[in-house]
């Protein structure tokens, strides 16, 4: 980027590379131009149900596996939750990006709780706070050259299957992954997930 000051006249020069945007924003305190590679069109999955309680969906990025682990046992032994299904997005020497899903219906508060106790991505934290939906939204679709996320594993044994567990996002997980299967013992009546669309970059 090239700055040109001439007396009052400032001269910004600056080439857009391929896939790159800009935005001016300005206010009666400032004017800023941003430059920012284009944002991409994904869909994710919502983690709230038809009948407003949520389940817990947790993202970690360029965090070793084992500590995703150690969050996932931790959460699953204070909180009496049936096992956790471990997703990766990027994977590389045990180090990447991570998605914990868990079935267990938890209330609103509860979600925050939980994501309180994890050493998960703090913007994913805060998420609810930005979604307009005010829920917590994992990827399931591509992004970019990027695949779409690969289930790892169940973490946590077979206990605690009596926690009520939201049939409908087993359901459209059964659809796009092989689970291992988990004999629930109070499946809720829901059939219907909510899916949305959002911007990110790659």
């Amino acid at each position: 980027m090239n700055i040109t000051k001439r007396k009052k006249e400032l001269i910004i020069r600056y080439i857009l590379k391929s896939g790159e945007t800009y935005k001016i924003s300005e206010s009666s305190a400032f004017k800023t131009v941003s430059i920012f590679k284009k944002p991409v069109l994904v869909k994710g999955i919502s983690n709230s149900t038809a009948d407003l309680w949520y389940i817990p969906f947790i993202d970690y990025d360029n965090t070793s596996k084992e500590i995703v682990l150690e969050d996932a046992r931790r959460l699953i032994k204070e909180h009496n939750l049936p096992p956790f299904y471990l997703f990766t997005t990027k994977e590389e020497n045990g180090i990447g990006n991570y998605h914990l899903v868990n079935l267990c219906k938890v209330s609103y508060w509860g979600i925050q709780h939980l994501l309180n106790q994890c050493r998960c991505d703090q913007k994913y934290a805060s998420m609810n706070l930005r979604n307009p939906f005010k829920s917590w939204v994992l990827r399931i679709s591509k992004k970019g050259k990027r695949s779409n996320p690969k289930f790892l594993q169940l973490i946590g044994k077979n206990e605690n299957l009596d926690q009520k567990i939201s049939k409908a996002h087993l359901d459209f997980f059964n659809k796009i992954y092989k689970l291992p299967k988990i004999n629930y013992k109070n499946l809720d009546n829901g059939k219907e997930v909510k899916i949305h669309t959002y911007e990110t970059f790659k």
